[in-house]
């Protein structure tokens, strides 16, 4: 069971890392998260907890659809 869980999170993550990229809310840079951080990240509620490696500091990212202009 576990396996099928880590193989549908596995699959999720590679589809939205293929279609979304997060955005720093402190320098407002945006990147794409490796797969494997992106699951072992902490996230609520469609934010996640990582370090950005534009600026380098932790915080909340939002997801955003990639190519999309602010």
């Amino acid at each position: 069971m576990i396996v099928l869980l880590l193989a549908f999170s596995f699959i999720v993550q590679n589809w939205i890392a293929r279609y979304f990229e997060y955005q720093c809310r402190k320098c407002e840079g945006k990147f794409s998260l490796p797969t494997w951080k992106a699951i072992l990240s902490v996230h609520i509620m469609g934010r996640k907890y990582v370090k950005c490696p534009n600026c380098g500091k932790w915080g909340w990212v939002s997801s955003m659809p990639k190519g999309l202009e602010n």
